[in-house]
């Protein structure tokens, strides 16, 4: 994406153009929404909703990381989250012209960063078992029921069931 002004950095930037990009196009092709960076946008719109988009339009730094941290996530995990998902995109980036990819070892630790969001706001205030279902189906896992993002997981994750098995520590879904 060639914007002038890059949103906090290039991934967050780039993720929210694409999401906005998905959520417009009125056609039948919804393999956008399933790719990994409108995904994560996806899952930060549920947890903090579409004040997410609107600290882009205002290209307001700032708000976004008060918005990213008003349920006690901490500063230092909000850049931790800033970083890695920068480095998955710059990696991701540099894999798509590859004839063989290389696994991303920053697939992952992004999830677990929206993970660990969710389940700050939700020690905040009771998340709708409605948004943890999206939430949890939206995340790039072995078991999801989505044949690309299932397929993705397998040819990016080191471990294709580490997110699954963390989400389920966290206690969120009483049951499947």
């Amino acid at each position: 994406m060639n914007n002038k002004y890059i949103f906090v950095n290039n991934a967050i930037n780039d993720g929210i153009v694409l999401y906005l990009q998905a959520k417009d196009d009125p056609g039948e092709d919804k393999v956008k929404d399933n790719t990994f960076m409108v995904s994560v946008i996806s899952m930060l719109i549920l947890i903090y909703g579409d004040e997410i988009t609107n600290t882009y339009y205002t290209r307001d730094n700032d708000v976004f990381k008060k918005l990213i941290t008003k349920y006690g996530y901490s500063d230092e995990n909000y850049q931790k989250f800033i970083d890695v998902f920068d480095k998955y995109y710059s990696f991701d980036l540099g894999e798509r012209t590859k004839p063989i990819k290389k696994k991303n070892k920053f697939f992952n630790p992004v999830q677990k960063c929206l993970i660990d969001m969710l389940v700050a706001k939700n020690n905040k205030e009771a998340v709708k078992i409605e948004t943890i279902i999206d939430f949890y189906e939206s995340l790039f896992t072995i078991k999801n029921k989505n044949f690309f993002k299932k397929t993705y997981t397998l040819m990016t994750a080191y471990n294709p069931y580490e997110i699954d098995e963390y989400f389920k520590k966290q206690g969120l879904l009483i049951n499947e």
